[in-house]
């Protein structure tokens, strides 16, 4: 399948689940043993009938037969290729050619692998025409090297794509290609025509029919595109493409249900596709069901990592939901990608505003100063964002031209009427208002807006005029009965008001603004059970509804119910995490939960206001050790001390400090006195008996183990350092039996899951550690020290797609966690080498002299060109730490790459003669006798 005409080379990434489905066959057919071969010809019988999935269920079974079937190897590795599962088609097409398939019938179809996964220079490396190569698969290989080329964004490609067409005149994809290259340049017809050609050549080829359905969609010709993809349907039923492509359009064009259907039929095809996932989040969304477009869009994320449709729209999503931070997020990798998209870059200003950050808003806005700005959707969105940083002589010029290109618009008359509102310039406003309300009769926003500026101008008996005419329009409608209670509230009349009020919720129950108006009547008159009643009234209707959280949670608080307040606030920080309050409870939780940022977060304003109070210092002690800042940690416990001298809890919270800091005489000095005011205060005694068992001290150690589970026999910590006592001594059935008997003992104890796992894999028994955190994380998707374990686990292990994914996950909850920046950085630097470069950055940020951070920053900085800097970073790594032999190497590399050769040499000499090993050896003694 081709990518979009517009993909500023980015390719599009599909894959399909293949499901195994046995219930069809026979008894006989199932028990029945295939050979290899015979697994072979019934993979390619079901090809030749276009039954993939059959056909690779059977490859599969060859091979688990015959590992080494090259045919099979090749077979499977093409119908990867087909399936667009771009690494599965490079492994197995490579082990095809290590069995002995001849590499010139490999290097078409390892060549669509690798634009598959975006890796262009390698598909241009790759797919260079041998002496044997016949016209056709010269064609072919000049097709892929042309698709390469425009993946760079280099417009030579297009040559290639004509050098294709003469090699094989009859060769389609090269027609697509030139149509691509005109697609690019703003030349829709000529792209038209070239399609057209291919068309003549296979009229009835579902794919070209698709292209030409994406090229009208692009040039919003949509009902022309919907008849593309209709006819690439009528030609092959599957056509995943064209599926989606119709989809979009029947979306674009408002007609869900049908959009749907395409959906469900893809669905069929490929249930988890992201593309499924995504358009169906796209019609959630124009449904208003924002929460499930959330979760739609962040799995198809998941799936597709990157994907600028899914990011965009999930940041529409969590605008509506008020997820401003995160919205911003999405909005800020959309615009890297097309920073002349003036509509999103408003948007994202909105968003920055709406987050209290004006500054940055403005630094957004500054981006569209240069670009020529004329299209009326364009000019409302900057007058919009100008008018909400207050800038509204500038709103008014941008909103009064929309209205000159648009004015019989009633939309932008209202918008205008608004800037013209914030001027002051009331008259005109309501002049503007008016023409809206003519212009369009049945839309009630110029409606409401009206009445908002007449009750402003406390024009009481207009803006009843006005609400008269908003009920005669609405008469089902409860927002006029609203408003009329808020106009007899300015005038006194309470009573008047409050039945306007209940009429509002009578026809409609749960209507947020009604009921908050008769909650704040209820609490005026401190009857707090009948404003408690409203806002639950409101919750019943409006799950999760945000201001009435807010609201009701003060109402408990004013009515003393603390932890009724805490419980609210706990869940609405869930929902809506840019809540603070309870700062201590929440900061509790965050730690618990292994998220120390947010801990601090919501910690912050509470501990300027409470600076002595005990709880806040503690959360943000903790915090501060478990985000790696022992300084201010250290800071904070001193603090406690100094409060409460006579507290053992002070002094242990002291003592951890010092230990982060790594002062181990300093650390036991804090729990001695711990112990001395409480001589069985167990988390003294239990950093104790540790601090003995990293000193070698294990009898010691295992005496105030074994105290400790006499004295504390609710707390699985006593077993857990016997446990460790016993890997130390390298005694791994002991140490796994005293685990499994402590997870027996407290099942209620999540630590001991990861306890266990990390004891099987200190064992060497690496499955099963990995099985105990990921079953965990099944049932407990946000605890984050699942990540934090697998992460690592799967670094070990080389398995980099699963670490990335892991790493990720950690830092959507800890963005500024620098030992997984740094590892995903690492990870990154050839598939993303621009986001590696930015999150390698952001960890040496964070921790300026560590010397892995500046290993890799460094390390990405030679590789992208920037030798100076790196070297510069790369010597200040080698220089903390010397005996790191891939710290060395790197540095002896950046040395021979700035010209340094003869230091370069003598630290390669110096590293190869250590005796040290390291996975890079080999490349070093290359370097070496290269100098």
């Amino acid at each position: 399948m081709m990518e979009n005409f517009i993909g500023h080379g980015q390719a599009r990434v599909i894959g399909l689940t293949l499901a195994v489905c046995l219930l069809g066959l026979s008894g006989c057919e199932r028990l029945k043993s295939y050979t290899d071969q015979e697994y072979l010809q019934k993979a390619k019988t079901a090809q030749s009938q276009g039954k993939l999935q059959e056909a690779v269920i059977n490859l599969k079974n060859a091979l688990q037969k015959n590992p080494n079937n090259a045919e099979a190897r090749w077979l499977l590795g093409e119908a990867y290729v087909t399936l667009e599962q771009g690494r599965d088609a490079e492994k197995e097409l490579q082990r095809a050619q290590e069995l002995g398939i001849n590499p010139e019938s490999l290097k078409a179809p390892m060549g669509r692998a690798l634009l598959l996964q975006g890796l262009y220079k390698r598909a241009l490396d790759e797919t260079q025409p041998g002496p044997d190569s016949s016209q056709g698969a010269i064609a072919r290989m000049l097709e892929i090297q042309g698709q390469a080329q425009l993946g760079l964004g280099k417009l030579e490609g297009c040559l290639l794509f004509q050098q294709s067409q003469q090699k094989d005149a009859g060769y389609v994809p090269a027609y697509w290609g030139l149509a691509r290259c005109a697609a690019v340049q703003g030349k829709p017809d000529v792209a038209r025509a070239e399609l057209q050609k291919a068309l003549k050549l296979e009229d009835k080829n579902s794919d070209t029919w698709s292209l030409l359905g994406d090229l009208e969609r692009d040039n919003k010709r949509l009902i022309e595109a919907e008849a593309a993809y209709t006819s690439a349907l009528q030609r092959k039923p599957g056509n995943l493409n064209a599926l989606f492509g119709r989809a979009a359009v029947r979306v674009q064009n408002n007609s869900l249900k049908e959009a749907g259907q395409d959906l469900d039929t893809a669905a069929k095809i490929a249930k988890d596709h992201p593309i499924v996932t995504h358009l169906r989040g796209v019609i959630q969304f124009k449904n208003r069901n924002y929460t499930d477009a959330k979760t739609s869009f962040e799995t198809a994320l998941k799936a597709t990592p990157g994907y600028l449709p899914a990011i965009l729209w999930l940041g529409f999503t969590n605008t509506a939901l008020k997820n401003y931070q995160q919205a911003a997020q999405q909005f800020t990798q959309y615009t890297r990608h097309y920073p002349k998209a003036v509509q999103i870059q408003a948007l994202l200003a909105a968003v920055q505003i709406k987050m209290g950050d004006r500054e940055q808003a403005e630094k957004t806005l500054t981006t569209l100063q240069n670009i020529n700005i004329d299209d009326p959707q364009s000019l409302s969105a900057l007058g919009r964002i100008h008018l909400a940083i207050g800038e509204n002589e500038l709103a008014t010029q941008y909103l009064q031209r929309v209205v000159e290109h648009e004015p019989a618009k009633a939309e932008s008359r209202a918008d205008l009427a608004v800037a013209l509102l914030q001027k002051g310039e009331n008259t005109r406003a309501i002049e503007e208002l008016e023409k809206s309300i003519q212009l369009n009769a049945d839309a009630p926003e110029a409606d409401e807006i009206l009445i908002q500026t007449l009750m402003r101008n406390k024009q009481f008996d207009k803006a009843l005029q006005a609400i008269d005419a908003l009920q005669a329009k609405q008469p089902n409608s409860p927002v006029p009965h609203n408003y009329r209670g808020g106009v007899l509230l300015m005038e006194k009349d309470q009573e008047g008001a409050r039945r306007s009020f209940l009429k509002a919720l009578e026809l409609q129950p749960g209507y947020p603004p009604a009921a908050h108006n008769l909650a704040q009547l209820a609490l005026s008159k401190q009857n707090l059970d009948e404003a408690r009643s409203y806002y639950q009234k409101i919750l019943d209707h409006n799950k999760d509804h945000l201001p009435t959280l807010l609201a009701l949670s003060q109402l408990e608080l004013k009515a003393q119910h603390q932890e009724k307040a805490k419980e609210i606030l706990e869940h609405t920080m869930r929902k809506y995490p840019e809540v603070a309050e309870p700062a201590v409870f929440l900061g509790r939780n965050y730690l618990n939960t292994g998220n120390p940022s947010k801990a601090l977060e919501v910690s912050q304003a509470a501990s300027r206001a409470h600076p002595d109070d005990l709880g806040l210092l503690e959360v943000r002690g903790l915090a501060y050790l478990m985000t790696g800042d022992a300084g201010n940690a250290l800071g904070n416990f001193k603090y406690i001390v100094q409060l409460r001298p006579d507290s053992a809890d002070a002094n242990f919270y002291l003592s951890t400090a010092h230990a982060a800091l790594n002062d181990a005489a300093a650390t036991r000095t804090a729990l001695l006195q711990a112990l001395k005011l409480q001589p069985s205060h167990p988390r003294a005694k239990a950093a104790l008996a540790r601090l003995n068992l990293n000193e070698g001290k294990l009898d010691e150690a295992l005496r105030l183990s074994r105290e400790l589970q006499q004295e504390s026999q609710d707390s699985p910590e006593g077993m857990g350092i016997e446990a460790e006592i016993y890997l130390r001594q390298k005694d791994y059935p002991k140490a796994i039996q005293v685990v499994e008997a402590a997870v027996k003992k407290f099942p209620e104890q999540d630590a001991l899951v990861f306890a266990l796992a990390r004891t099987r894999w200190a064992a060497g028994d690496k499955k099963g550690g990995l099985a105990n955190v990921l079953d965990w994380q099944k049932s407990h998707p946000d605890d984050i020290r699942a990540p934090v374990f697998l992460g690592g686990a799967y670094l070990e292990l080389g398995r980099e797609q699963e670490a990335i994914a892991a790493f990720e996950a950690i830092l959507k909850k800890t963005p500024n966690d620098p030992k997984s920046l740094n590892n995903l950085a690492w990870l990154l630097r050839k598939s993303e080498p621009a986001r590696a470069l930015e999150l390698a950055e952001k960890a040496n940020k964070v921790k300026p002299d560590d010397f892995s951070m500046l290993d890799t920053l460094g390390w990405l900085e030679v590789e992208q060109g920037k030798t100076k800097q790196g070297l510069e970073k790369l010597q200040k790594a080698f220089e903390l730490a010397p005996d790191v032999p891939l710290v060395h190497y790197h540095y002896a590399s950046a040395l021979a790459k700035a010209g340094e050769k003869a230091l370069a040499r003598r630290e390669l000499e110096r590293l190869l003669s250590s005796g040290k090993k390291f996975p890079e050896e080999t490349e070093a003694r290359a370097l070496l006798k290269q100098l």
